[in-house]
């Protein structure tokens, strides 16, 4: 009995399809069922404190706050409880991600070569059949979007899209390949499997993945550095390139790019948004009409795929606001994320605003914690102890 809601955890985790859309928002059931796991409530509470508790509701409160937004304050609240439960899992022995991640994988190949076979059947058990299928009316936002970018189409498993079943596996591939508790063998086997994944998903942005091994390969340097000032320097770093970017090429006006336009653009139109901007927030669309000219097509295009909201930092300074990514940064420091933990979680998530609830943005953050805290070593040891 004990294992059945870490397993239902981690199968609504890695197939955000299987959950519902009310109301414009995705009522992630992962974020849910974990309450009902009394083993954990009882864990929970010996592991943190009454003071840690407050705090940590003081500040998603503050942060809401700040951008007029109390769907902010759910979001993080999930999205703390569910890396939370990671944790617990993965002390208690049920950490089942692996096996649900392989799962995927087996769906997303029955998809690519039944693309070859009859895609008409490949397209039923597509993420936007099966969505539909389970919750009618109620289905999530989906992308059956069974197309090549090199030689060979792309699946998207169980995940919504392509590019977020890819980044799914990418994250997925470097907690596997940092776990100490996995032997050879299972490894190995798992590690085949997302690999395939990977290579049958692969999406432009997921080559920013490449950046991770980079990271970690540095993280004794990087950790010197506090996780706040690794965020700033890395939004000043960006904002600079896609700004040359904008001024000095076609990149942003050609609709080939639309995607990738979506995730960069904040970066590149970060020097002219006004105070109201940074204060009250904004979106993509209504930044480029006020501040450059020749962009009306790539508005009507980004408008017409609903792909108005900014990713990665920029969707907080830009989105919410600059008060809000103040806040955030001020959380990372109460969670105590180290330079190169809080570099992961921003490259891992760079596709997405960092605090939504996505099952590849909750093994993000469980990843980056988990190379904050050098998990790592204390899983060896057996003596690991979490410490936001």
């Amino acid at each position: 009995m004990k294992k059945i809601i870490p397993n239902l955890f981690f199968l609504f985790l890695t197939a955000p399809i299987l959950s519902p859309f009310v109301g414009g928002v995705t009522i992630y059931l992962s974020s849910i069922i974990l309450f009902f796991d009394v083993s954990f409530l009882l864990w929970a509470i010996n592991k943190f404190s009454r003071d840690t508790i407050i705090i940590t509701l003081a500040l998603s409160f503050l942060t809401a706050l700040s951008c007029l937004n109390v769907v902010v304050f759910v979001k993080i609240l999930m999205l703390l409880s569910s890396v939370v439960y990671m944790f617990y899992c993965y002390e208690k022995e049920y950490f089942y991600l692996y096996r649900w991640a392989v799962v995927n994988v087996i769906v997303a190949v029955a998809q690519f070569v039944l693309i070859f076979i009859d895609p008409a059947v490949a397209y039923l058990i597509g993420p936007t059949n099966i969505a539909n299928v389970i919750w009618g009316p109620f289905a999530g936002p989906t992308f059956t979007n069974f197309y090549a970018i090199s030689i060979l189409p792309r699946v998207s498993g169980l995940s919504r899209e392509g590019g977020f079943f890819a980044s799914l596996l990418g994250v997925v591939f470097f907690v596997i390949i940092n776990d100490p508790k996995v032997n050879k063998k299972k490894k190995k086997i798992y590690l085949s499997f997302i690999i395939i994944g990977i290579i049958i998903s692969i999406s432009k942005t997921t080559t920013i993945l490449l950046i991770v091994p980079v990271i970690l390969l540095l993280k004794k340097y990087i950790n010197i550095i506090e996780g706040y000032v690794v965020a700033i320097l890395y939004a000043i770093v960006l904002i600079f390139f896609f700004n040359y970017i904008l001024l000095h090429t076609s990149f942003f006006y050609d609709e080939l790019n639309i995607s990738l336009i979506q995730r960069f653009s904040g970066y590149a139109l970060t020097p002219y948004a006004g105070i109201s901007d940074y204060i009250r927030g904004t979106n993509i669309t209504s930044l480029m009409l006020n501040s450059r000219t020749g962009l009306e097509a790539i508005v009507a295009e980004l408008k017409d795929e609903s792909l108005i909201d900014f990713c990665g930092l920029p969707a907080l300074y830009l989105g919410y606001g600059i008060i809000t990514f103040a806040f955030f940064l001020l959380f990372t420091k109460f969670l105590k994320l180290r330079g190169a933990g809080l570099a992961i979680i921003i490259i891992l998530t760079t596709n997405v605003v960092p605090i939504t609830n996505d099952g590849f943005v909750v093994i993000s953050w469980f990843f980056g914690c988990f190379i904050s805290y050098n998990y790592s070593k204390k899983a060896i040891s057996d003596t690991h102890q979490l410490t936001i």
